[in-house]
């Protein structure tokens, strides 16, 4: 019993073997026979599926297109080959059967992509590679372009030499088919329509869209030569406009013509120069140009005067300079005079019926102008030559214009014995003079007080003594009260003041009127003059307004 049941496993597990190990057999020829389980094709391509089977043990039975079933994407011959129509993907079925067994059979299943040709657009000059390169090995496969129009760099990138459209073919077992083509971008000018001066440099344009390879070239057609010339260059000969093409020659000698309108123009200032004052800026025009007229500002910067923009000059300091802007591709030249009109003083110091001329520093001769106007003209008058005529005791402005600039000078007017009463203290200020408050009535030798009224004593103002020891400064602004003297009770500014004023000041509380300490005459032109304890001697300097008390006009 125990024999039989053991023969009869050991047949068991023979079957299983038997079945198991064919098994494992017929899967793994499945797998392997085929070279290739997908196939990239283009339409017009063809496959030898022969020549797909790897394994020598196995031939082609037949092919079964599988899905679609109505694919129109791939043809199948009887010879076992497989041609692409039409872009698509397809499954066929390949059955295979053994050279060694005729009953043994293997199916297996192959994708076919049949791909759309690769379309592109590119510039002339530019360089890509292609997808076909995935399929189709450019070292080993063979590739055509029509019409010279691209090339293999020695990267083996397509590299478009050519204007028009570029198919790229490749040949395989006998089959050429499209895999690309190749649409080359429309070159262009930077500028369509170009201004340039008439007998400028000659003038070459910029072609856009393109990358130079070294062979290509470019030239130029004129429709009239008299207005401008053309060959390798554009040459403005007169002025007017004329049609120039531009003929851009490829590397493979495919042309574009790119037409372009020339104005040939013939720029210049319409003023020789500008005077300008100095600070001020002054837009000038240009004529004899059009409306594609280019303006370069390439000039530095000077330390005279420079273009803020392409038309306005800003003066910076006084002296005369040579501005220009190129215009068209011209130097168009300019001169530029930059004037520094001012009155150097603070204000004018006249008396009722005086005349004085105004006297204007800064200007350039033979090119500054200059105008003049009252603001007053019932205090007083200024002729075209800038002489004043004073009418009244006050005080007002001249309006002065020069070279762009305007400005007011103050003009201060007083009575005639005041005016004359400031132009000696003035003098008396130039000599050698002594602060002293023992010897104040001595010849050069002063004090506050004494100074006043010593001046005003020769002009016939007193102030209460005609002779004698003068006043202390408290005494005569006490008597400037009194007699309805007074313009103010604190300080004020220097320009509502007149010559010969008087400026009472108080440094502590003293007893006296006011607290008054020092008296000083105002002079005109912002200035006073006084017997100065702490200059030791009469001086001639700034108005100053601190510890004013009062400020009285003794001549009023």
């Amino acid at each position: 019993m125990y024999q039989k049941t053991k023969g009869f496993l050991c047949m068991l597990l023979g079957i299983f073997f038997v079945l198991g190990f064919s098994g494992t057999a017929k899967v793994s020829a499945a797998q392997g026979v085929l070279a290739h389980e997908t196939l990239h094709m283009y339409a017009g391509a063809s496959v030898d599926m022969d020549e797909e089977i790897s394994d020598p043990t196995y031939r082609i039975q037949k092919i079964t297109i599988v899905t679609p079933e109505n694919s129109d994407s791939i043809v199948v011959s009887n010879k076992h080959i497989l041609e692409a129509k039409n872009a698509g993907t397809t499954t066929a079925q390949i059955t295979l059967v053994s050279t060694k067994n005729e009953e043994e059979t293997l199916d297996c299943q192959v994708m076919i992509i049949v791909h759309e040709v690769e379309k592109l657009t590119m510039a002339y000059g530019s360089a890509t590679r292609l997808a076909a390169f995935d399929y189709y090995n450019p070292y080993q496969e063979k590739y055509t372009f029509s019409n010279q129009g691209a090339v293999f760099n020695q990267d083996y990138q397509v590299v478009v030499r050519g204007l028009k459209t570029v198919d790229v073919h490749v040949t395989k077992n006998n089959k050429t088919f499209l895999v690309a083509q190749i649409t080359v971008e429309a070159l262009s000018l930077k500028n369509a329509v170009v201004a340039r001066a008439v007998n400028t440099t000659p003038y070459q344009t910029e072609v856009l869209g393109y990358t130079a390879l070294g062979s290509e070239k470019i030239s130029y057609i004129s429709d009239n030569t008299a207005i401008a010339d053309a060959a390798e260059a554009v040459v403005p000969k007169k002025v007017g406009t004329c049609n120039i093409t531009v003929r851009f020659t490829a590397a493979n000698d495919d042309t574009a013509d790119l037409p372009m309108q020339f104005i040939v123009t013939n720029p210049s200032f319409t003023q020789k120069r500008v005077i300008l004052a100095k600070g001020l800026s002054k837009q000038v025009s240009l004529r004899g140009c059009s409306a594609y007229s280019t303006i370069e500002n390439t000039q530095p910067k000077g330390t005279k005067a420079y273009f803020k923009n392409n038309n306005t000059i800003y003066a910076k300091a006084a002296g005369i300079v040579k501005l220009y802007l190129v215009v068209d591709g011209k130097q168009v030249e300019i001169d530029v005079i930059v004037s520094n009109p001012r009155f150097t003083q603070n204000a004018v110091a006249m008396y009722k019926g005086a005349s004085k001329n105004l006297s204007i520093a800064g200007l350039q001769k033979g090119y500054s102008k200059i105008s003049f106007r009252s603001l007053n003209k019932k205090l007083m008058t200024i002729s075209k030559s800038g002489k004043i005529k004073a009418k009244k005791v006050g005080y007002g402005y001249i309006e002065v214009t020069s070279d762009g600039k305007t400005f007011r000078v103050l003009v201060q007017i007083a009575k005639k014995k005041a005016y004359q009463a400031t132009r000696k203290a003035i003098q008396i200020s130039k000599r050698k003079t002594t602060y002293s408050q023992a010897r104040r009535m001595s010849k050069r030798y002063y004090d506050c007080s004494s100074l006043v009224s010593r001046v005003y004593r020769q002009y016939g103002q007193y102030f209460g003594q005609r002779r004698g020891w003068s006043p202390v400064a408290a005494g005569i602004g006490y008597w400037c009260t009194n007699h309805k003297k007074v313009l103010f009770k604190k300080a004020a500014s220097y320009k509502t003041l007149l010559p010969g004023d008087l400026i009472f000041y108080s440094y502590e509380k003293n007893g006296r009127y006011r607290n008054i300490s020092h008296i000083e005459m105002y002079v005109g032109n912002g200035k006073n003059v006084s017997a100065s304890s702490s200059y030791g001697r009469v001086v001639h300097y700034d108005y100053h307004t601190s510890c004013t008390a009062l400020i009285a006009r003794p001549c009023k």
